[in-house]
């Protein structure tokens, strides 16, 4: 009985283990930058190009390491924007 125990425990530690790894792929925590969501090549464990980052402060975009879009202070911050059909700012409309 005990054999059997032990070997439910090790094949439920592995399925735990296949799990957190492929939850890292995809998410990351750490206490400097806050929750990154963004994939990481698995055979290299280097990030991809394309990220999010959360924190208490901000939501932000980044690509190759740099912000390219941020949501901090009420406020929406976007280096470049295309707009396909329609466009209103106040009352007014582009």
């Amino acid at each position: 009985m005990r054999e059997g125990l032990e070997t439910n425990i090790r094949n439920l530690q592995e399925e735990l283990d296949n799990y957190k790894a492929q939850v890292k792929q995809y998410l990351n925590f750490n206490s400097s930058e806050g929750l990154i969501i963004g994939a990481t090549n698995s055979a290299t464990g280097e990030e991809e190009s394309f990220r999010t980052v959360i924190d208490n402060h901000s939501l932000s975009f980044q690509y190759n390491a740099t912000t390219v879009a941020a949501i901090t202070d009420n406020q929406l911050s976007i280096n470049n924007a295309r707009i396909n059909n329609d466009m209103q700012i106040g009352r007014f409309y582009f």
